[in-house]
């Protein structure tokens, strides 16, 4: 590294429980040597002590829209609101926001971004999320930040996102902005489908931190139920339901299963109702939200993650979910569904196994026909463990970004 970047994150909510992929890399690159601010205008929730002594340690400054309530359990995290007045790049940076040409059509973005008035001069700006790419360009429109624009796909950006907004709602950051980066091979594609510049995308790849998790191959004793288990936000595109019923075909079909589910959301009560339905009781218990460290603990005691993600009613989608790479460096082994760019990480009978999505009987056969076929499970953890280390290796992935934002400074 030739010298540390100063960074200015950007996402519509933080931090996230459910989108801890932003914390890790915030994380990694202050590890490596950069400065983080974050703009966000939301304030988001994280319960996990250990990651917030992470954050704390690693953000400089949470940056805020003028205005926000003030959130007495953020006093961990150092924050800004309102820019310093007393200082002369505060007012000569507002006399050349309010005199540029766009600004009378632009003012909402000065409102929204004010405390950044006196932030000091980034290197980069890294959007999480084409919403936050948006925000930030219109900034950068009015003259309110000066620094390279990189806007991060996740998949909900480019699906069910655009059906709320005008068919010309990115393009305005694809003609302005510096650089895109989808997180798989799928949402590449989508961004071309909508007009992005291919040459100025390239792939970035999320990753895990692999020192988190001890690896070791689970495969089930003779007479040991098979024990399996999902972590996932209870929302439909997370295809929980679908587990479900893949445990209940398995009982019916003489298979000992137990099914574990890890985390909460809007859908817990009906899912809670559907495992009562199917007499599944005594085998699906829902373990409610649990921090990262928790989560690593549970993964020792099971055999298998489903990952039965679906495409849902509006058309959202997932990217690569953070999880299957965590189940991979631990030695679960992954069952999902060929959703998204799940394929580009499982790949069947190779690394994982697959069905189609909804498929619960595709789910169901893929553990029955694996449960005594101990070698080809073995087989396949290894080579899960083999891919992860290689392509979605925290450390490695941080790095690689930190080169592309020292590439991009003006």
């Amino acid at each position: 590294m030739s010298k540390p970047l100063r960074l200015l994150f950007a996402t519509s909510a933080f931090p996230k429980t459910s989108e801890t992929f932003v914390t890790d890399q915030i994380i990694g690159l202050h590890r490596l040597g950069h400065h983080i601010d974050v703009f966000t205008t939301n304030i988001g929730a994280i319960d996990d002590t250990g990651l917030r002594r992470e954050l704390a340690s690693s953000v400089g400054h949470l940056v805020l829209p003028p205005g926000t309530p003030a959130d007495q359990s953020f006093d961990w995290l150092p924050q800004r609101r309102q820019p310093a007045w007393w200082r002369p790049r505060t007012w000569s940076r507002l006399f050349r926001v309010v005199t540029h040409p766009g600004f009378r059509r632009l003012r909402y973005p000065l409102k929204r971004g004010a405390a950044l008035l006196d932030a000091p001069d980034y290197d980069a700006v890294v959007c999480h999320f084409g919403p936050a790419g948006v925000m930030i360009q219109q900034m950068r429109d009015i003259g309110l930040i000066r620094a390279p624009l990189v806007t991060i796909f996740h998949g909900y950006d480019l699906t069910n996102y655009l059906e709320r907004v005008p068919d010309s709602y990115y393009d305005g950051l694809f003609t302005r902005g510096d650089l895109f980066l989808p997180v798989s091979d799928r949402w590449r594609n989508r961004l071309a489908e909508l007009g992005c510049p291919v040459a100025s995308t390239r792939l970035q790849r999320l990753g895990t931190d692999l020192d988190t998790f001890s690896h070791a191959v689970r495969v089930p004793e003779a007479g040991q139920p098979l024990r399996l288990m999902s972590v996932a936000r209870l929302v439909e595109k997370k295809g929980v339901e679908f587990g479900i019923r893949a445990v209940a075909r398995l009982a019916a079909a003489g298979v000992s299963a137990t099914y574990d589910v890890v985390g909460d959301g809007p859908l817990r009560d009906g899912l809670e109702n559907l495992v009562a339905e199917l007499g599944l009781t005594d085998k699906v218990v829902f373990l409610g939200s649990r921090s990262h460290a928790e989560i690593a603990t549970i993964m020792r005691e099971h055999h298998a993650l489903l990952v039965p993600s679906v495409t849902d009613a509006k058309g959202g989608m997932e990217g690569i979910p953070v999880v299957i790479m965590e189940a991979m460096a631990t030695g679960l082994l992954v069952v999902a569904s060929r959703h998204s760019g799940i394929p580009e990480i499982v790949r069947h009978q190779e690394n994982g196994l697959l069905a189609e999505e909804r498929d619960d009987a595709g789910l169901a056969e893929c553990l029955s026909s694996i449960r005594h076929d101990e070698a080809q499970w073995r087989r396949m953890v290894l080579a899960a463990r083999e891919m992860v280390h290689t392509e979605y290796d925290l450390r490695k992935q941080n790095a690689r970004l930190a080169e592309i934002l020292a590439e991009l400074q003006y």
